[in-house]
């Protein structure tokens, strides 16, 4: 009676075991249909889960805990024609599903949005607007603000010219939209990361920069998008095989404008009533002034103003010779005009870049490599 009993447990037991759903799995590659090339970064979804899988590197991807029924699963990437199958999945089954995606979709008509989904430009509730690599590179700018300068409507770069080296300005889409920020800086995206410093970006790289305009970005990427979204996808390795690509550049700049200024008359307030003649006096005058006793100069040394007398070439003493750590202690100079000295104050500017790329793509690797030398002086 009590092994019977113990049998008939266990075989309870198990039956309860069995009754508990196995989930199963979906896996395969994604390639392109000519090439046979792997193509990662391909999304794949399954349409009645709403759950999906990017494809790595590798192009393999994986979808697991499934519960058995029959799902389609849909493969987007951008530049190819999308595909569908419809597999029937039982209890805890394992099934290897591959696409061969064909090219064809139009670039044009496509965006990238948010964590590499492709829509159509008809289709988005927002502003977008993109540039290809080839015209961010047309000046070989050092950094991703300066190329976008000029190529994205509703974008003002907010910055200066010849500015200090690491200076690189900011990006303001559609105008400050921040009450307690003067500047609005768009979050940055690279291949679906946010990054926090867009300027390490080499343009060389860049295949093209998607640019979502407005509030309606933050629907795709919460209050970090709020100031629109700056999406930049980077270059594949190309075709099957090794290539090289070898890029150099050499730009200067110059101040382009000034003001136009008088040489006539010098600092003052009076006209020819601005002359004065030192005369030192022990009693009222410390001692290094006893240098300068008996040379004119400019009664209103501290004026900023040019109403002064006019430029006939008298000697005069400065207002940085009367301190005696100047190099000029004592000195007198003559009283013209020096029209260069402005112009003359901005140093030339010059960048120069050069680097290579080596890019490699067999049937198990998809790899690209790049060097890039930035020399600049400001």
């Amino acid at each position: 009676m009590t092994r019977k009993l113990l049998t008939t447990v266990i075989a309870c037991l198990l039956t309860i075991g069995t009754a508990f759903p196995q989930t199963g799995s979906i896996s395969g590659t994604v390639t392109d249909a000519q090439s046979g090339n792997v193509l990662p970064g391909a999304n794949v979804q399954i349409e009645q889960m709403q759950r999906g899988s990017p494809v790595n590197s590798q192009g393999q991807y994986e979808i697991t805990d499934i519960p058995a029924g029959t799902y389609t699963v849909t493969v987007t990437f951008i530049g190819y024609n999308e595909s569908s199958k419809t597999i029937e999945l039982s209890t805890g089954e394992d099934v290897t599903l591959d696409f061969a995606l064909q090219p064809g979709v139009d670039l044009g008509e496509v965006v990238v949005t948010a964590l590499g989904q492709t829509q159509s430009e008809e289709s988005i509730s927002f502003s977008s607007q993109e540039v290809s690599g080839e015209q961010l590179n047309v000046a070989q700018e050092s950094n991703i603000k300066n190329s976008l300068a000029g190529k994205v409507s509703g974008v003002q770069i907010v910055g200066q010219a010849g500015s200090k080296l690491g200076s690189f300005g900011d990006i303001r889409i559609r105008g400050a939209i921040s009450l307690t920020s003067a500047i609005s800086e768009p979050l940055y995206v690279v291949d679906g990361v946010p990054v926090s410093n867009p300027n390490i970006i080499d343009m060389n790289n860049v295949e093209n920069v998607n640019v979502l305009k407005g509030p309606n970005a933050t629907a795709l990427y919460g209050q970090r998008g709020e100031n629109g979204v700056v999406i930049i996808s980077t270059k594949d390795s190309g075709e099957t095989g090794v290539s090289v690509e070898l890029t150099n550049s050499f730009t200067y700049e110059q101040v382009a404008y000034l003001p136009n200024y008088q040489n006539q008359y010098g600092q003052g307030y009076a006209g020819q009533a601005e002359w004065a003649t030192f005369n030192y006096d022990p009693s009222r005058h410390v001692e290094y002034f006893e240098a300068l006793d008996g040379k004119q100069h400019i009664a209103t040394m501290w004026s900023d103003e040019s109403w002064g007398p006019k430029f006939d070439g008298r000697q005069y003493a400065p207002w940085y010779s009367w301190f005696p750590d100047s190099p000029y202690y004592g000195e007198t100079v003559a009283w013209e005009a020096r029209p260069g000295n402005v112009q003359n104050f901005f140093n030339r500017g010059t960048t120069n870049k050069g680097g290579f790329a080596v890019n490699a793509v067999g049937d198990s690797y998809n790899a690209r490599i790049s060097y890039t030398n930035l020399s600049q002086s400001g």
